[in-house]
């Protein structure tokens, strides 16, 4: 009986092991190394602010072209003075890169999106945004 209980706990912690090594890969794997170097919630206009901030893509594989980088999945945390605000959303980046971005290559690219802005449902203006990309979604160079 003590047997079974051991091989059991055994198999539940390797399954274990195996899903959070699983996971952590996730997030590292791929190609191309982004860094945020600046961001900046700018004013609103028609109801909608304006969120532009700047990143650094690093093409980190050692035979891979990239073509065109189409999104990035981030995670933005907005400080709105006496609050913060932290979701995760979708930004459509659709840079081409022109040569492609070669093995070690890296290049500055500045992108902006729009958040709505309604102080009647609690969507007030950003004084400040930090923003930190999760993933991102590319082609490869044919």
């Amino acid at each position: 009986m003590c047997k079974h209980l051991l091989k059991k706990i055994s198999i539940c912690l390797f399954v274990a092991v195996f899903v959070v090594l699983t996971m952590n890969s996730d997030a590292g794997a791929g190609p191309l190394s982004i860094m945020v170097t600046h961001s900046e919630a700018a004013g609103v206009s028609d109801s909608k602010q304006t969120i532009i901030f700047s990143m650094t893509v690093k093409n980190t594989s050692s035979h891979e072209y990239i073509r065109r980088l189409k999104s990035v999945d981030a995670e933005i945390i907005g400080d709105l003075g006496n609050d913060r605000e932290k979701y995760k959303r979708k930004i459509d980046v659709n840079y081409t890169f022109n040569p492609p971005l070669g093995p070690g290559d890296s290049k500055k690219l500045t992108t902006r999106f729009q958040r709505k802005v309604n102080p009647g449902k609690g969507w007030y203006k950003y004084r400040d945004v930090k923003i930190r990309v999760l993933r991102y979604n590319f082609d490869r160079a044919s």
